[in-house]
């Protein structure tokens, strides 16, 4: 399998598993990668158990799911698990074994986790929408079910076959299910370690929103003219800039605008300020921030604004603000603006 992103995945051996470590080049399906150590996760027993041990239970699976299924979350599963070093696991197979294969038996899970051994139950809810995975991750106390880890990270997926022109979930299957399990545990670093090449953490998510051109007068400028494709640009170009941050998990356009057709928004204006609905639709859809900016006209030209807001129940509530001013009606000028206060605003700019 080719990618467009030119990346590989170089196999090294530690503490009995298959580790994997990102170069360029081609890339490897994460599902194969981890069926080459999946057995060594698989044997847990009741009579060998030096650390707590957790078993397969169930994963429902919503969404845009074609390349998502059981067994890859039980390959991702069992390779996070793994890495923690906190755990044993036992696998799908080796549940399904102990069920005797029949999958109608799943209500008496509990009962096949004590057989085994096991002290956690996981059970897990995938959903993905448009080009962002969500996992969240129980584990179930065995002997006291009301006691329970929960938790739910999120990815982007930012793969695409080059020969299919499909998406490549496992990636962002794995790092969203690490994600959920730092956080059910509590433990931000479980999933770092730069020995490994490993530096996966819970992260907030953030959606880019509109670029509102204020100030318009009789002697117009050629780019509020064209305000509804020099907006959508900007967003893009913020997109693009904001992207190269490692401190959050981004909704590209596409996602965003996905979450706004949930609630009935079917036309989104990237020119107009956001509304209190557009607001509340990302508070419920648990996103945690977001960018806007604004364009308004002067005697000069025109003075450029991009926000960050962190996203509450009654709107939003502005964390910091990048301003740029420009006096040339150019496209190429407003997006150059756009994208170098787009930089500052999320400390990627090398001369601020």
């Amino acid at each position: 399998m080719t990618v467009t992103r030119k990346e590989k995945l170089i196999l090294t051996r530690y503490n009995n598993a298959v580790i994997i470590k990102i170069f360029s080049a081609a890339f490897l399906p994460l599902f194969l990668v981890i069926s080459l150590f999946i057995n060594s996760c698989a044997g847990t027993t009741k009579s060998v158990k030096d650390k707590p041990v957790i078993i397969f239970g169930r994963v429902d699976i919503k969404g845009d799911t074609v390349g998502i299924n059981p067994r890859k979350f039980d390959a991702a599963l069992a390779l996070s698990i793994k890495l923690s070093k906190k755990f044993d696991y036992i696998s799908l197979d080796k549940s399904q074994e102990l069920l005797g294969g029949d999958s109608s038996r799943q209500i008496k899970i509990t009962e096949i986790a004590d057989e085994a051994g096991a002290d956690y139950i996981a059970t897990a809810q995938v959903n993905t929408l448009k080009n962002i995975i969500r996992t969240q991750i129980v584990l179930s106390n065995v002997n006291e079910p009301e006691k329970r880890f929960t938790g739910a990270g999120y990815s982007a997926v930012n793969y695409i076959d080059a020969g299919s022109g499909e998406k490549v979930y496992d990636p962002s299957l794995l790092s969203s299910l690490q994600r959920a399990l730092a956080v059910a545990l509590n433990d931000s670093n479980m999933f770092v370690n730069p020995e490994m090449g490993i530096n996966v953490r819970p992260l907030p998510t953030l959606v880019i929103g509109s670029i509102a051109f204020l100030g318009e007068s009789k002697n117009e400028w050629d780019l509020y003219t064209d305000k509804v494709v020099a907006s959508y640009a900007a967003v893009e170009t913020i997109f693009e800039a904001a992207n190269k941050s490692t401190d959050y998990v981004f909704y590209d356009t596409d996602t965003r605008d996905s979450v706004y057709k949930i609630f009935g928004f079917n036309v989104v204006e990237n020119y107009s300020p956001p509304s209190i609905h557009e607001i509340r639709a990302l508070y419920q859809m648990a996103v945690d921030y977001y960018v806007a900016g604004s364009i308004t006209r002067t005697a000069e030209g025109a003075d450029l604004t991009v926000s960050l807001y962190s996203i509450e129940k009654d709107g939003l509530i502005l964390l910091k603000s990048e301003n740029e001013k420009f006096t040339d009606d150019s496209r190429m000028v407003f997006l150059e603006h756009v994208g170098r206060a787009a930089r500052r605003l999320f400390g990627l700019a090398k001369n601020p």
